[in-house]
């Protein structure tokens, strides 16, 4: 039950949380030529690997019912994470657009 919101929320939350914080402290700087709708975009693909969930989900459930939730769960939320992030970096390339204005480098 919350394998898919863990996976989508998650790692978007921690790629980039963090990737923000640490422009925000000047400890690193916008990449060129990039946005933060841009690295929200990547931030989401970085879910799509899903190999290690269900390795560790196959360790965690001894049910054949659970394992099969859990599977269904990682892939969902793999699909629903880089569908976000393919929409997130069309949207950030549309000329013309706020979203496809590049933020400035520090």
């Amino acid at each position: 039950m919350g394998t898919t919101p863990g996976m989508i929320i998650g790692k978007q939350a921690s790629c980039f949380g963090l990737t923000v914080l640490l422009i925000k402290l000047g400890l690193a700087r916008t990449p060129h030529a990039a946005n933060y709708l841009r690295l929200y975009g990547i931030a989401c693909l970085a879910r799509v690997g899903f190999t290690t969930s269900l390795f560790i989900g196959m360790l965690s459930f001894g049910d054949l019912e659970m394992t099969n939730q859990m599977r269904v769960g990682v892939m969902a939320g793999s699909v629903v994470s880089g569908s976000l992030g393919c929409a997130a970096l069309m949207l950030a390339s549309v000329p013309g657009t706020a979203m496809a204005d590049v933020a400035p480098a520090k």
